[in-house]
């Protein structure tokens, strides 16, 4: 199963020797090679002996990489098709499968999960999608297609996954899929009551032989399903592409061909073409475990391939309560993105809002329920203990710098300016609305966009009455010193206040050593991230006595630096360099910044203490200067070629202990507000340097003792899933990765290693965004 490419770090001889293992395996079990072999096998593996689908603890990490390039749903399947259970036994299918410990178990049973930092699109297991894309191929390809076209790192993502692997070949692909289902379900539903045989006679048409099941288009096989319609089969479900009705089919089937080996081999090359197929979609859906960084992530964000199954959200909220009576979820905030239009942002709230009542089984809301009525059926539900509790995060949207816009994101400021308005008579509009939306935040690729562009919208939507701000930062970084900037500028610019929160901080974590092991010595950043960089170094080191070495030597290539930028070899010092971008956070778009001259006539707005924040610069005329500075820094088109001219720096510029010494200034700056980090193990691990959870900074901020760094600075730290779907877990999978890896890897006691998971549980509630 891809076990080759996913260890090629591995010599040849641990692959022979597992091919041996198999081989003997497949003689015990009586099989020959193929998927009813490799997923018993898998199930051994993996699976705990007993009557529900159990991960074993200490393989959970390798369980995880496996499912980012498998479904679990088949090997569910073949668990209990392999165990000869009693009838008493339910057998159902689960998303995503965990270990299991009593400690942990009562834990959650008596406290819930807290989720504070999961995305709403992005959270559908991959099973559902697929079987929703089989169900409408042509649909659910047909975005797909226009994404395609138009973006070139999800070209980049086909030609990684497979280089022959384009719409056209999906679209067959599917195509192809379904059809073989409806035959594998032909020869599932239409036996004899108690053959545990499956059922052929529909082959020994002569016709069936000559399907030509590899090389037909789309188009044939719609074709073939119109002439052969004899050949599909009436499902004993009115749902046939649900995930029970797949995991049903799956259990009858791979029970019928473990107990009966010898029948016709067509079944299980037929189940083995399908599951094929199946695993390469998932790959469009699920980050691999060998592809790293956040580009790669965002690469999944473009396929749309879970547009269909996200839209509605009902699915989504009982998945985070889980199975049982009681949800396992406390406290859940849910993120999702601003639209540009009215219309668009109140139906996504509405229909976000109208999956939520329907979860918690308010009577009278339905898909096409309004806004208004939603909001009044949840102010009027009573307070439900065993249920999740809601709240939402709007979370804008990072993009890059247009080459040719008047300043760096200008468009970004415009489209940031309209969405704040939108929301903001939403608010007004529908009063109700401010108890669900509790928070803002701004995602997408860090890089990109830094933050002090949000700064203006998150002062004024804060002062309109939402009540948060959280931000994606440090999670990916050209260069770890960019990214422990990024978070200190962060700190700096945006209003964050006692409470709120800021996400991922891997920076600020990460180990420089782990950093720099897969870099190479030198790096490429522009001119202007290295500038930023060189004066966060000196402001942050200057009054280091053990590190001033440092902070003298970057305040002169800080200063040589400006000097080509701008051009003038006679200009400037450190501090003046340090005050002048101070002035990143004013608002560009007051057409005074730009032009004393152009001073505009404006009715009163929300915007008004951004304009009267540029109107305090202009009338000081000790700034004259620096504004004069900040004004080429903006719109000189020769300043900003500069600034996006690439450099080479070294990839070891600042030593570790340097590197160290940044990571615990901007610790004691998130300590000093009270700012808690929001922190998914997952997301970190597939984003950034990591090779598995075990490595992961967390342990370092819990202060567990072999991954204490001596002065590290005590922080409040979430635990959050991010993007479920796309990682496959959630915030109970992460619970427990976080638990497996202290009790197996690191030895403590359930009890220590509880007490360490239950810390980060727990701050989740403490510092939520709910209402209550």
């Amino acid at each position: 199963m891809s076990f080759h490419q996913a260890n090629q770090y591995q010599p040849d001889h641990i692959l022979t020797n597992k091919l041996h293992e198999l081989d003997e395996y497949a003689f015990r079990s009586q099989l020959a090679f193929g998927p009813v072999l490799a997923t018993k096998r898998l199930v051994d593996q993996y699976f705990e002996e007993g009557t529900e689908c159990r991960i074993k603890l200490p393989l959970f990490g390798y369980w995880q990489n496996l499912m980012a390039r498998i479904s679990s749903l088949p090997l569910q399947a073949a668990f209990y098709a392999s165990r000869n259970f009693s009838a008493s036994v339910s057998a159902q299918y689960s998303w995503p499968l965990y270990p299991y410990h009593p400690s942990v178990e009562d834990y959650i049973s008596r406290q819930q999960l807290n989720e504070s930092h999961q995305h709403l699109n992005g959270s559908s297991n991959a099973e559902s999608c697929w079987l929703d894309a089989l169900r409408k191929p042509e649909l659910t390809t047909a975005k797909f297609r226009e994404e395609y076209q138009k973006k070139p790192k999800l070209r980049q993502l086909c030609a990684q996954i497979s280089p022959e692997l384009t719409p056209d070949v999906l679209l067959r692909r599917l195509e192809l899929a379904m059809y073989l289902r409806q035959l594998l379900a032909r020869m599932v539903c239409t036996r004899e009551k108690n053959d545990s045989n499956l059922n052929f006679e529909f082959l020994k048409n002569e016709e069936s032989f000559s399907i030509p099941l590899m090389s037909c288009s789309p188009q044939d096989l719609t074709e073939y399903r119109k002439d052969m319609s004899q050949f599909f089969v009436r499902w004993p479900t009115s749902t046939p592409y649900s995930d029970e009705a797949e995991f049903n089919l799956m259990q009858e089937l791979l029970n019928s061909l473990q107990r009966n080996p010898n029948q016709n081999p067509l079944a299980e090359r037929l189940l083995w073409i399908y599951l094929l197929i199946q695993n390469q979609y998932l790959t469009l859906l699920v980050q691999r475990d060998d592809f790293y960084g956040f580009d790669q992530f965002q690469k999944y964000t473009f396929t749309e391939l879970r547009d269909i199954t996200e839209q509605e959200y009902l699915a989504r909220f009982r998945q985070a309560h889980g199975s049982g009576k009681v949800s396992q979820t406390g406290y859940l905030e849910g993120r999702f993105a601003p639209k540009k239009d009215m219309a668009s942002f109140e139906r996504i709230l509405c229909t976000i809002l109208g999956g939520y009542a329907r979860y918690l089984s308010l009577g009278g809301i339905s898909e096409e329920s309004t806004l208004t009525k939603v909001i009044a059926a949840l102010q009027e539900a009573p307070h439900m203990a065993d249920k999740a509790k809601l709240a939402l995060v709007v979370h804008f949207i990072k993009r890059p710098y247009i080459k040719g816009e008047l300043f760096p994101f200008h468009d970004l400021y415009r489209q940031l300016t309209q969405q704040a308005s939108l929301l903001i008579r939403i608010l007004k509009a529908n009063p109700g609305v401010a108890r669900w939306v509790r928070g803002v935040d701004a995602a997408a690729n860090e890089m990109d966009t830094p933050p002090e562009v949000f700064a203006p919208l998150f002062r004024v939507l804060k002062a309109q009455g939402i009540r948060h701000v959280t931000y994606h930062v440090g999670e990916d970084f050209s260069h770890l010193v960019s990214g422990i900037r990024a978070i200190d500028d962060a700190i700096r610019f945006l209003p964050l206040n006692n409470g709120d929160r800021l996400g991922h901080c891997t920076a600020i974590g990460i180990l420089p050593s782990i950093w720099r092991r897969s870099l190479p010595p030198t790096l490429t950043v522009t001119q202007e991230n290295h500038l930023l960089d060189l004066i966060f170094v000196w402001r942050a080191m200057r009054h280091n006595h053990a590190m001033f070495k440092w902070a003298s030597f970057a305040a002169s290539e800080a200063v040589a630096l400006a000097q080509k930028i701008f051009r003038d070899p006679q200009f400037f010092c450190i501090e003046q360099l340090d005050e002048l971008f101070t002035l990143r956070d004013l608002y560009p778009l007051y057409d005074p910044l730009r032009d004393e001259a152009r001073w505009q006539l404006r009715a009163a707005s929300v915007w008004d203490t951004e304009y009267e924040r540029v109107d305090k610069l202009l009338s000081s005329p000790e700034k004259s200067g620096l504004l004069k500075l900040y004004r080429r820094w903006l719109f000189d088109d020769d300043v900003r070629k500069q600034r996006y001219t690439m450099h080479a720096i070294s990839t070891d510029w600042l030593p570790d202990d340097a590197l160290i010494a940044l990571q615990q200034t901007v610790m004691k700056g998130i300590a000093g507000k009270n700012l808690a980090i929001e922190c998914p193990p997952s997301s970190n691990t597939r984003i950034s340097q990591y090779v598995e959870v075990q490595e992961h900074h967390v342990f370092r901020w819990m202060g567990v003792d072999a991954h204490v760094v001596e002065g590290d600075v005590p922080m409040s730290i979430c635990l959050a899933s991010d993007d479920p779907g796309i990682f496959v877990t959630d915030i109970k999978a992460e619970f427990y990765h976080l638990f497996a890896v202290l009790t197996q890897q690191m030895k403590l006691s359930p009890h220590e290693a509880l007490s360490y998971v239950s810390t980060l549980n727990e701050n989740g509630r403490i510092f939520r965004f709910h209402n209550s």
